[in-house]
């Protein structure tokens, strides 16, 4: 889709006009276009330097409209063009209304949160791929279901802070107590490590493996969390893998997560 810098403003009705705002957006496109083009001479990793730049730009939600739509006239390659469309599809635009995306008690404050699944949904949870070094997150498939997550409330068990009051109640519950002697997975190992790093503010690390056995789910619903993000066995900077159970707060993007959610719902 091919849109006109000048026409985005027509886009998004019931937004007041103003000017200094657009003419602001238009630098701001203007020196991400510069970006993206050296980015491309030399090779460097385009698509995570773009997606700072669109968070640092993105001031509400026609900013982003506008960005995401300029992104897909890019002339430098295909995969910033696939991306700006790739971020149109997730922009909290009038058309998302319905979907929850813009009124009152929407995400319209919160940042989209793209969560890919191949598969059914199931009633006590399921897991979803976001962006980062993992090859789950594989927006290339076609097959695999699209799902914003902004609105699941995620413990993020690499946050010390966050993570630490979860962390010693998972070491204390029955079954990981029961795991003394008997654990294969080196569960109490991986959470007595991950409990020492943020005692003392350090990211701790839970893995794909341990968050997997130990009983996080249960746990962290305890403390207000609809699902929680950890380390995938790829993973390099940052935890990926998202596991949530609060799946009516996710939103389907496309006809297969769309299907998917429907069929979900349907089921006894």
């Amino acid at each position: 889709m091919q849109v006109p810098l000048g026409d985005t403003l027509q886009a998004s009705p019931g937004v007041p006009e103003a000017p200094d705002l657009y003419q602001q957006t238009v630098a701001r496109v203007g020196a991400l276009r510069d970006m993206a083009a050296g980015l491309a001479r030399s090779g460097g990793d385009l698509i995570g330097k773009i997606t700072g730049a669109f968070d640092q730009a993105a001031r509400d939600h026609r900013d982003q409209l506008i960005l995401a739509r300029e992104l897909q006239n890019s002339p430098v390659s295909h995969e910033i063009r696939a991306y700006g469309q790739e971020l149109e599809d997730q922009m909290l635009t009038p058309e998302k209304v319905a979907e929850g995306f813009a009124g009152p008690g929407s995400i319209a404050s919160k940042p989209v949160l793209l969560g890919l699944r191949a598969g059914e949904l199931s009633p006590t949870g399921s897991h979803f791929a976001t962006r980062g070094s993992s090859t789950y997150f594989d927006l290339g498939n076609p097959d695999v279901g699209r799902y914003n997550l902004a609105k699941v409330n995620i413990l993020d068990t690499s946050n010390p802070q966050e993570a630490l009051p979860v962390l010693k109640d998972v070491a204390k519950h029955p079954l990981v107590q029961g795991m003394k002697g008997n654990d294969p997975m080196g569960v109490r190992d991986m959470l007595a490590t991950a409990l020492r790093d943020a005692r003392v503010g350090q990211n701790p690390v839970v893995d794909y493996l341990g968050g997997g056995v130990a009983p996080f789910p249960e746990v962290a619903k305890k403390h207000g969390f609809g699902g929680y993000k950890f380390w995938e066995n790829d993973d390099i900077a940052d935890p990926s893998t998202v596991f949530a159970w609060d799946l009516n707060k996710v939103v389907p993007h496309g006809a297969v997560a769309k299907q998917t959610m429907q069929d979900f719902k349907k089921a006894p």
